[in-house]
């Protein structure tokens, strides 16, 4: 995987590109023009023979949608569909989640033996889409949603999900399950609504406690009352058990 253009935020949902190795190669080059200084030095040149991926059309990824992102391998008839990268410009490498629900197919790549497919020689057809895992590792988290020391912020622009037309997304998840895109600011404001309530509020609450504390000790006095008149013919120990159960007010609990 490497690091995106930077391009219009409407054309790209993801910070990076991916593509699959197919080989590792090296070469030593060297110019034949005077104007170049030291141009006939001999100087080693390395490169990498990729097999690109691109993101799946129509589909939406991220946090707000908690789905990862899902991408495929171009087909072969593009005319960029494989090139030679300089392994400079990689940033690391990732793992992909085969999407077993699409299956595979041989259209991407109509050719039965091919070099492109050097890890599985054996394989006649691609996976239809790959997942993203960003959560394979820590590294992997923050270079997705930033905040780790040393990594660029990478969040994807954010997406409405509501435009999306998979019935996938449908079928799985809920409107009412996605976060908004403002999710913090809102909670924050209410937050702060709430500690404003309770500011202006704790006097009231506190003499609204206090209130019915005296009033349940008025009622429980009233009780022992009562009782004590019903037991009246009883020894003086039990009048004296009354009488402290009344001082200490909890009688009635």
């Amino acid at each position: 995987m490497l690091r995106a253009p930077e391009v219009d935020e409407n054309t790209s949902t993801d910070p990076y590109l991916y593509a699959r190795v197919i080989g590792i190669y090296h070469a030593n080059v060297w110019a034949e023009r005077s104007d170049i200084p030291n141009a006939k030095k001999v100087r080693r040149m390395d490169f990498l023979w990729v097999r690109w991926l691109g993101e799946e059309p129509d589909y939406v990824s991220g946090l707000h949608c908690a789905r990862l992102p899902k991408i495929g391998f171009v087909e072969s008839s593009d005319e960029y569909a494989f090139s030679f990268l300089d392994p400079a410009n990689i940033v690391r490498g990732c793992h992909l989640i085969p999407d077993f629900d699409a299956g595979r197919t041989p259209d991407l790549l109509p050719f039965p033996k091919s070099i492109a497919r050097c890890l599985n020689p054996g394989d006649v057809d691609d996976w239809v889409n790959f997942y993203v895992n960003v959560f394979v590792d820590r590294d992997m988290v923050m270079r997705y949603f930033g905040g780790g020391i040393g990594h660029l912020e990478n969040s994807p622009p954010s997406q409405s999900c509501a435009d999306d037309s998979d019935s996938e997304m449908d079928s799985d998840n809920d409107e009412d399950d996605l976060l908004p895109n403002n999710s913090y600011v809102e909670q924050q404001q209410a937050l702060n609504d709430i500690n404003a309530l309770v500011s202006e509020g704790v006097e009231e609450v506190e003499v609204e406690v206090e209130a019915e504390d005296s009033e349940d000790e008025e009622d429980g006095e009233s009780e022992l009352d009562g009782s004590s008149m019903v037991s009246g013919s009883e020894d003086d120990s039990d009048e004296s058990e009354d009488s402290v159960m009344e001082d200490d007010g909890y009688a009635s609990f």
